[in-house]
């Protein structure tokens, strides 16, 4: 077997990209869309999270791309469906990097799910997903400019009504 054109470094991920395509083989396998993986800062995030390795790596590393798109876009940010923090944490840490001062306006009931209805599934139970307010503020403790409505969602949306969003991330689970 000759070797002499094989690039010993990229071995693994050739081998990776070979198996990939043999179970996916529609799948556009590129190396790009992996950088993430070793971003020391963003592991630190999901490391504090508790995310780290876990299914939700790169949904955490989509949204942070989707936040650069608007760090000089004039504007308040927002999350609906907060959970512990995680998603408000990579929003506001962007905020810091905006030209402009943005509040971040953080809605959720802060007492987990709704009842789920038949078209929600049978996967999530009423309170599923529940986490305090107080842990929420520890959480994103390292960050200011954050503005807490806590309340079922849609009911709390007339209080920023006149305000101007660059950027609202709705990250909830059921209907209610």
């Amino acid at each position: 077997m000759v070797l002499k054109n094989i690039n010993l470094s990229k071995v693994p991920f050739e081998l990776l990209v070979l198996m990939a395509r043999i179970i996916f083989p529609k799948y556009r396998f590129k190396w790009h869309e992996l950088d993430w993986w070793e971003c020391e800062k963003f592991n630190l995030f999901l490391k504090k999270f508790d995310n780290y390795k876990k299914f939700n790596d790169d949904r955490f590393w989509g949204l942070s791309e989707l936040l650069r798109l608007v760090r000089y876009v004039e504007g308040d940010t927002a999350e609906c469906g907060v959970y512990r923090g995680a998603s408000s944490a990579l929003i506001c840490s962007e905020n810091q990097q905006s030209s402009f001062r943005k509040i971040h306006c953080v809605f959720d009931s802060f007492e987990g799910l709704s009842d789920p209805k038949a078209v929600d599934g049978a996967h999530w139970q009423l309170g599923d997903l529940a986490c305090s307010l107080d842990e929420t503020k520890k959480n994103l403790s390292d960050f200011s400019d954050i503005e807490y409505y806590k309340g079922w969602i849609p009911a709390r949306f007339k209080d920023v009504e006149a305000r101007k969003f660059s950027f609202v991330h709705i990250d909830v689970d059921c209907s209610g």
